[in-house]
């Protein structure tokens, strides 16, 4: 019996197509080798002009500015310096608006509470149109954040300089006590921070590059990667550190002839505080309706965060003591710990935004008075 050879499929239509045609997967490629190169060449060009445009675009929502061939260390690391006006409007003494400066973390962005309107409101009231405020308050930045943005704004002059730093101080305990570092420089942040200004300009995909490094960091701008080092945020270490941050930035305002007002920070944490009561919305905060709260956790194990931030606060209520020019304001004895201030540990409901400015606002109105005086200016 003879047998048949074996059956050889037919080519599909789009099969013969493709085979025609050069299409290769998704991409249609011309079958003559000479427009086949063409045409790779141009969709080459095409996808980095895309790329440019995209890098373009990201620099100029961080900083502001065009994009340039070598960025500076400081628009990468804290473009708010250049964004909000603060190096570039030149405020000085000698001019004619009351300029304030806001240091701190998220409990003063507009996105976290209202502090920031509440205060742009009474400065609008007391001053129509001779007021600045330059608020380079982020979040997660701590003390050691206030004091290198003070500290590169050597050029300008306040009228006014608020400092509101505590509760991501108390991420800096999460490690070890050989780990730790005066300068929070165990935590990858700073220690990149360091490293990048003392090599001076980045190129951007160096840049880029970078905020990938400490994206995933956990040490210090998260929570506790484990067990193990939110148990070393027992031990208080960072208490020094704040204070002796915020006394530099004391020193700093004293040599530029800014005055500088302190304030203990405000914290809430319930006493049946759990996780699972947090996150099923059981306990006394008035949780937002865009779902926007940060746990205990965020910062350490709860049962120390309140301890860290009293003796930090203690460090502060000591700087301001021992410095009568110094404006102070104790925060977190008149902010009442309540749920209807507060929306988790230390961020504010409106309600408690407009605590945290009527409490602060009799020493700013101090201030506004003295440069009123200082420049013949009438009240009202």
């Amino acid at each position: 019996m003879s047998t048949l050879p074996p059956t050889v499929p037919k080519p599909s239509p789009t099969a013969a197509a493709s085979t025609r045609t050069g299409r290769t997967g998704w991409m249609r490629l011309p079958h003559c080798r000479r427009r086949r190169a063409l045409f790779l060449s141009v969709y080459a060009l095409f996808c980095s002009s895309l790329l440019a445009g995209a890098l373009a675009t990201y620099w100029t929502m961080q900083t502001g500015t065009p994009l340039p061939s070598r960025v500076d260390v400081w628009d990468i690391f804290y473009p708010e310096i250049r964004t909000t006006g603060a190096l570039t409007e030149s405020p000085g003494h000698d001019d004619d608006r009351f300029d304030i400066l806001l240091l701190g973390g998220s409990v003063l962005e507009p996105t976290w509470g209202e502090v920031e309107p509440l205060l742009s409101e009474r400065l609008e009231a007391e001053c129509p149109g001779r007021w600045r405020l330059f608020n380079l308050a982020r979040s997660a930045h701590t003390s050691r954040d206030s004091l290198l943005k003070y500290t590169h704004l050597s050029g300008q002059q306040f009228d006014l300089v608020f400092v509101y730093d505590g509760i991501n101080d108390v991420r800096m305990n999460n490690v070890s006590p050989e780990q730790f570092r005066d300068d929070y420089t165990h935590c990858a942040w700073y220690r990149s921070f360091e490293k990048r200004l003392a090599a001076g300009t980045m190129s951007l995909p160096a840049a880029i590059g970078q905020q990938l490094e400490t994206l995933g960091e956990a040490i210090g701008r998260g929570a506790p990667q484990d067990e193990t080092h939110a148990e070393f945020g027992r031990e208080i270490k960072t208490a020094a550190s704040l204070g002796r941050n915020v006394a530099e930035i004391v020193r700093l305002a004293r040599e530029r002839g800014d005055a500088v007002l302190l304030a203990t920070y405000a914290y809430y944490i319930p006493p049946d505080y759990t996780r699972e009561r947090f996150d099923s919305q059981l306990l006394d905060y008035s949780y937002r309706a865009d779902g926007r709260s940060c746990g205990a956790e965020m910062w350490g194990r709860p049962e120390f965060v309140g301890p860290v931030i009293d003796a930090q606060n203690a460090e502060v209520r000591k700087l301001a003591t021992g410095d009568p020019d110094t404006l102070f304001v104790d925060l977190h004895d008149r902010m009442p710990k309540a749920g209807v201030n507060f929306v988790d540990p230390c961020h504010l409901t409106a309600q408690g935004s407009r605590i945290f400015v009527d409490n602060l606002w009799p020493a700013v109105l101090q201030q506004i008075r003295k440069w009123r005086t200082a420049r013949g200016i009438p009240t009202g």
